[in-house]
């Protein structure tokens, strides 16, 4: 039922040109990622097709409009050239993640090796300190979706970028900067330090009512139940799972369930429109959950589908 709600749902916000309008009400803009980029939405869309095995959009289409939004620098560029470095990088990150899907899980070729250099070109340690801590996280996932080792400087800068903005379980004093931390850190095939602080603070920042919600700005604020149920299902595993793992997760699954709209999408919190990204990141709520099953993912693919709703976790 839901999972065919999601596939009417992605259909219908299909467009001609080969991209995924961010809903469905008339003159919605988006939120989060579909607000900031182009590429989000038919990415998005491609992952739940990729999660749950149904087809909502025209592949072929949808390449062409990725391709579409690619530079002479070899860059990926959606609605201005006015676009905030970090934005370019998820932008080009987003459409790698995008080819690849629609190419079977192969990792395009074709220009790869200039969009590897001009992401490299793009990082220096200035540029690291002004990132958001989340965007820190963008170049790991990028390298790991084209199947390339991170640049040594780049790998350690960004590490020590996020060491210095750790404290007391939290990585810039909000749940989602916590999340790419950890996530950067198992992709990168580290251990996570201090992670029992972690997942104890996470723990206990979640709400009442399931989400991980806390921040007074919803702009933005609309991914965190997801990123704590992340956090959850990783550092539990691999610490030792409790009943308060499994507590947090019923919990937030029922949030996620609270969100689910009439037209088959999401909205980011109860009674909010329907979103692409909001499809998204309940939908992963609820796989992480073990509320929704998602059809078996290749290792390699499941490290780097979205932000780690199929990642692998060892109990």
């Amino acid at each position: 039922m839901i999972v065919q709600g999601l596939r009417a749902f992605l259909a219908r916000c299909r467009r001609d040109d080969g991209g995924v309008r961010p809903g469905l009400k008339t003159g919605y803009r988006g939120t989060s990622d579909t607000r900031l980029s182009d590429l989000a939405a038919p990415v998005y869309a491609l992952i739940l097709e990729e999660t749950f095995g149904f087809r909502a959009l025209d592949r072929a289409r949808t390449r062409r409009f990725i391709g579409r939004c690619r530079g002479g620098d070899g860059l990926y560029h959606s609605r201005n050239a006015s676009t905030p470095i970090h934005l370019v990088l998820y932008d080009t990150m987003q459409a790698q993640l995008g080819l690849r899907i629609i190419g079977g899980n192969r990792v395009p070729r074709a220009g790869l090796a200039r969009t590897i250099g001009a992401v490299t070109r793009l990082f220096t340690p200035a540029v690291a300190r002004g990132f958001p801590a989340y965007a820190l996280d963008f170049f790991g996932q990028f390298f790991a979706i084209v199947n390339r080792p991170v640049p040594r400087r780049i790998a350690r800068t960004v590490w020590r970028a996020y060491l210095a903005r750790l404290s007391r379980g939290e990585v810039g004093g909000h749940v989602a900067s916590t999340f790419h931390f950890v996530r950067h850190a198992l992709l990168a095939g580290r251990e996570v330090p201090h992670a029992r602080a972690i997942l104890d603070r996470t723990l206990a920042l979640q709400r009442r009512n399931g989400s991980w919600n806390r921040m007074p700005d919803r702009s933005w604020d609309v991914h965190a139940t997801f990123d704590g149920c992340f956090i959850v299902r990783q550092l539990g595993a691999r610490l030792g799972w409790t009943p308060g793992c499994t507590r947090a997760l019923e919990g937030a699954a029922r949030y996620a369930l609270s969100c689910r709209n009439p037209d088959g999408g999401f909205g980011h919190f109860p009674g909010a429109v329907s979103d692409v990204d909001a499809a998204y990141f309940q939908a992963g709520t609820l796989v992480l959950a073990g509320a929704l099953p998602a059809r078996p993912i290749p290792a390699g693919l499941a490290r780097v589908l979205g932000w780690g709703h199929v990642f692998p976790a060892h109990r």
